[in-house]
């Protein structure tokens, strides 16, 4: 009855109030995208709301916690061999990837004025299709289903492992369970996968027309999200193959000593490449064009000014500053019992030389192209509303697992008498640390003298750009730092959430728990795509919500 009432605990706060907060969280965010500064939407960023939800559907269709599905390891059992374990590596993203474009969809706000832009048609699906596109996610799923029915016909076999010591030339390999209880959890996630397909498309088809765009570019908008779906559909269809692949090229080490190659997972990453080159149309109002007014609002070209290119150079320097750090430290730290500790170490020092180049940069602008004093009335302006509020929920969200960490490494060292890691004192370090030179930074961009004050919408430009490179560097290590706790420092949440016995799990100390590691590989992941970002998505000038600083900066 206690083990029945602990499941009960696990399974509801899992199952449905965390999905839940996540899904509250993520349509908040959506709605903040949507709002250009003065609190209206435009052109420009619903194409942003737009790529935020194909880019976070992405991150959340991830398979890589199911990649070893099925397989039973000769060392000690793997959880992705029981039924529970299979159903939360392989079922809960393609859950989480179709929420989050279905919130997408659902984040739009409905009309506000008396009068409605309206088609005389009804609206069907086949009317914004990209039908190239259909195609190939129609064919994808096909040969996902086929290869699922084949696996369910595959038999499994025990891992090998020696018994005793005179034993030890017995060949050791993995084991697999029967491939029909893969295929039954491959094709729960499938059918999921599928009806979920259709019911977003059926979403953006049927969803009301924005007040922003006039009735062309709601047409686009809706070919846009069905692109960026059926893209994502295509690459977890492929993912779901490629597990397949992975379990029936496990071969019986006491039958064959010879691999096998993984022709399926092969097949999936080309297909993952196609898919990411495969780019969606654009809204003709982003492109220059504000709203249904036709009215141009181009950006003006400030490349060719001396301080635009100081900052352009800055914007090249840092990121590549900081990769020589990352090397050099790699390369200095070094030691076995190290491992997680110096993986963190490294980022934080990747970070903040990135932060100390734009600092430098910023103190060489100020010297060499400085002018009067600038006034602070619109300097909480500079910093996108969506920006400023991820930053904050990203750094208390390190905050708690950098708690939990910290309080469950020092439960285990208490039960077991061992100090396995010094990865927590060694994040919380380097990110104070690069917290520090962050606010220095920041303090300098909105107190440095304006710069080419003959250029209107320059220095604002400039000053944007900045804030945003810093913080786009804080969040991105924020959330690095919080993904490799999360995943390097898996086996503490059992402990402090009361799942596992002290005990039990010192004796078991390394073995991961899986939905810290699945969280934590797919926020480490969120970080690096986020390095990528381009500033120029957010950084606006204040004096207009519809110019953006030029993205070449």
């Amino acid at each position: 009855m206690s083990a029945i009432n602990n499941l009960s605990w696990v399974l509801v706060p899992g199952a449905f109030l965390g999905p839940v907060a996540l899904a509250i969280v993520l349509y908040l965010m959506l709605r903040l995208v949507l709002k250009a500064p003065g609190g209206r939407m435009s052109a420009i960023s619903i194409s942003q709301h737009a790529l935020w939800i194909g880019v976070i559907g992405w991150l959340a269709s991830s398979l890589a916690g199911a990649s070893t599905l099925g397989i039973l390891e000769p060392s000690a059992g793997t959880s992705l061999a029981s039924w529970p374990g299979m159903a939360q590596a392989v079922v809960w993203p393609v859950i989480a990837m179709v929420g989050v474009h279905a919130v997408g969809q659902f984040s739009y706000p409905q009309p506000s004025g008396r009068r409605r832009t309206a088609g005389l048609s009804v609206r069907s699906i086949r009317d914004f299709l990209p039908r190239g596109l259909a195609a190939v996610t129609g064919v994808s799923l096909v040969a996902s289903a086929a290869t699922i029915g084949w696996v369910a016909f595959l038999p499994g076999f025990p891992a090998s492992y020696p018994s005793d010591g005179a034993e030890l030339a017995q060949r050791i390999g993995p084991g697999r369970i029967e491939g029909a209880d893969v295929a039954l959890w491959l094709g729960v996630a499938w059918i999921l996968l599928a009806a979920g397909t259709v019911g977003v498309l059926w979403l953006i088809a049927r969803r009301r027309h924005l007040e922003a765009l006039d009735v062309t570019d709601n047409d686009i908008l809706r070919t846009i999200a069905m692109n960026r779906l059926l893209r994502t559909v295509t690459t977890v269809a492929w993912g779901l193959a490629g597990i397949v692949g992975t379990f029936a090229t496990t071969q019986d080490p006491m039958v064959s000593a010879t691999g096998s190659v993984n022709i399926l997972a092969l097949i999936n990453g080309v297909v993952l490449l196609w898919m990411w080159l495969w780019a969606p149309p654009t809204l003709a109002a982003a492109g220059g064009t504000s709203g249904s007014s036709g009215k141009s609002r181009s950006a003006p070209d400030f490349t060719a000014q001396p301080a635009a290119q100081v900052v352009a150079a800055i914007g090249t320097a840092s990121p590549f500053l900081g990769i020589v750090a990352g090397v050099l430290g790699l390369l200095t730290v070094t030691g076995s019992t190290t491992g997680p500790a110096r993986l963190l170490g490294v980022a934080g020092m990747i970070a903040a030389t990135a932060v100390l180049t734009i600092i430098a940069g910023e103190l060489l602008l100020q010297r060499n192209h400085g002018g009067p004093p600038q006034s602070r009335a619109t300097q909480v302006r500079w910093v996108h509303p969506a920006v400023k509020w991820t930053t904050i929920a990203v750094g208390l969200l390190y905050a708690a697992v950098l708690t939990v960490s910290a309080v469950g490494e020092s439960l285990l060292a208490a039960s077991t008498g061992l100090i396995r890691t010094l990865a927590w004192p060694v994040s919380g370090g380097v990110v104070t640390g690069t917290l520090v030179l962050a606010a220095l930074g920041v303090v300098l961009v909105l107190r440095r003298r304006r710069t080419s004050p003959d250029v209107d919408g320059l220095d604002t430009a400039l000053r944007s750009i900045s804030l945003h490179r810093i913080l786009r560097i804080t969040c991105a290590l924020l959330i690095f730092q919080t993904g490799l706790l999360l995943a390097m420092l898996s086996p503490v949440w059992p402990l402090v959430l009361g799942l596992e016995d002290p005990a039990v799990l010192g004796v078991a100390r390394d073995a991961p728990w899986q939905p810290a590691v699945v969280v934590g590989t797919i926020l480490w992941i969120a970080a690096l795509v986020l390095t990528a970002f381009p500033v120029s998505s957010f950084a606006r000038s204040p004096k207009n919500a519809d110019v953006k600083a030029d993205a070449r900066l």
